[in-house]
């Protein structure tokens, strides 16, 4: 018997990657089951795609020039009209599982914006979240630091009985999320257009007081799984892009703005806000 989430949206982005996007459905309809509906933001594609039936109905937007991820992952959860969403990115696989409970937990305990568990194809772990965040310095002092870095993150560690542990942030490669909050801040910084939107958003989350965490109790799969924190915005664009967001001290959240990016559509450009 199919399960069914009658208060959830999956939303998701494509451009020219139809095929990924379909296995990435495929997963979802096998093996969790069917939510309310599926929101696909087709980010101008060279052919518009087109959608086999599911167990939840698609419903596809066209953007008629790419705007990047940031701007289409946000028009898609414009259009989410449940209370929850998931958001996906096409290159993710959903793996059978316990994803209800962790569903039934992100709810019962007022989570808003959480990631899972996740490994690469070839099924190496992958951090989905940042945990302490890093710093800029660490960032800017290239790839052997920052693999030291990566030493020192902490694991997570969930209240007793539980499975969701909160993070510093939490990316969105498939991040699930309470409508309501992702409203009250004012979803993504468009400022941004890929690199870094997620963990402004978890920054901007935090900030307003609500919680942002990692279910370690369901795994998805993620081709591009440690993209942003182990390739630099994903693709070796770390020439121009600086991350946006600073570490977070005692007394609260900052973050300055960064150079303007080599590759814009990866990057934030120049003159973003000095602090929250």
């Amino acid at each position: 018997m199919t399960k069914r989430f009658h208060d959830l949206t999956l939303a998701t982005t494509v451009h020219n990657n139809v095929g990924t996007c379909l296995a990435m459905l495929r997963s979802f309809d096998i093996n969790l089951g069917a939510a309310a509906g599926i929101i696909v933001v087709d980010d101008a594609s060279e052919m518009p795609p087109h959608f086999p039936s599911f167990n939840s109905p698609v419903f596809t937007l066209r953007n008629e020039t790419a705007l990047g991820f940031c701007k289409a992952a946000d028009r898609a959860l414009r259009e989410v009209t449940t209370p929850y969403a998931l958001l996906v990115d096409a290159d993710v696989l959903f793996e059978p599982g316990h994803f209800q409970g962790g569903y039934a937990e992100f709810k019962r305990n007022n989570w808003d914006w959480i990631n899972f568990r996740q490994t690469s194809f070839e099924g190496i772990a992958q951090n989905s979240y940042e945990h302490p965040l890093m710093p800029p310095w660490v960032f800017a002092a290239g790839n052997q630091l920052f693999v030291a870095w990566q030493k020192l993150q902490r694991a997570p560690k969930p209240g007793p009985g539980e499975r969701i542990a909160a993070v510093d942030a939490a990316h969105s490669s498939c991040a699930l999320i309470k409508m309501e909050a992702f409203r009250a801040i004012g979803g993504f910084d468009l400022s941004y257009a890929q690199c870094q939107s997620d963990v402004d958003l978890s920054l901007r989350l935090r900030e307003r007081g609500y919680r942002v965490g990692v279910d370690l109790g369901y795994q998805v799969k993620h081709h591009g799984a440690g993209g942003k924190s182990g390739d630099f915005c994903g693709g070796g664009q770390s020439a121009g892009c600086f991350p946006a967001v600073l570490s977070a001290s005692a007394r609260g959240l900052s973050r300055l703005p960064a150079p303007r990016p080599s590759l814009p559509l990866y990057c934030r450009p120049l003159g973003g806000r000095a602090q929250l």
